[in-house]
């Protein structure tokens, strides 16, 4: 029996050992992502970052451009009538909503594409829904307007995610609040 738990505690010291060597268990962002948090909170945005071993995290290709003072985004672009979670990488921030949806809709497989048939016409008559992660409260964002000026003010965790949706009657399922 004792020499059982000595080789007890001889396989937790070694499991211990290696999960200290173990890249998912450590915690601290790398400099890159604080240097995004830092500028997003520089310009009014409330950027929560998760730990590595998170999904989002990994589907996270975030980054703050130097040259050009500004975000490239990983953009989670949800259709819930067409049951399409569209995810577009490095969106700069001043482009406006209105062309990053164009541009999903419009560069869609074909499948895709006939699925999100409801979005094809009118761009412009669809209402853009953000979830604020702090209040738990969905945003209506004006599609016109660019994407740094739309999520000023939000908490955003990993990377912004808006649910596109087609029509009033889908519009009304989700409580909001309108931007300010």
């Amino acid at each position: 029996t004792l020499l059982n738990d000595y080789h007890f505690l001889e396989d937790l010291a070694g499991e211990v050992a290696k999960s200290h060597r173990d890249p998912c268990t450590k915690t601290r962002p790398t400099k890159m992502r604080r240097k995004l948090a830092s500028q997003a909170h520089k310009m009014g945005m409330r950027l929560r970052l998760m730990p590595p071993a998170m999904q989002r995290t990994r589907l996270n290709k975030s980054r703050w451009d130097n040259a050009k003072k500004s975000i490239k985004w990983t953009l989670e672009l949800c259709f819930p009538k067409a049951g399409i979670k569209v995810i577009k990488h490095h969106v700069r921030d001043t482009v406006c909503w209105r062309d990053c949806i164009r541009s999903a809709v419009e560069h869609a497989d074909y499948a895709r594409r006939i699925k999100l048939k409801h979005y094809h016409g009118g761009i412009d008559t669809v209402k853009l829904l953000y979830l604020d992660e702090a209040t738990k409260t969905y945003y209506r964002l004006p599609i016109k307007d660019s994407i740094r000026s739309t999520l000023t003010g939000k908490t955003i965790l990993e990377f912004p995610t808006v649910l596109v949706v087609a029509n009033a009657e889908e519009d009304s399922q989700y409580p909001k609040w309108e931007a300010e």
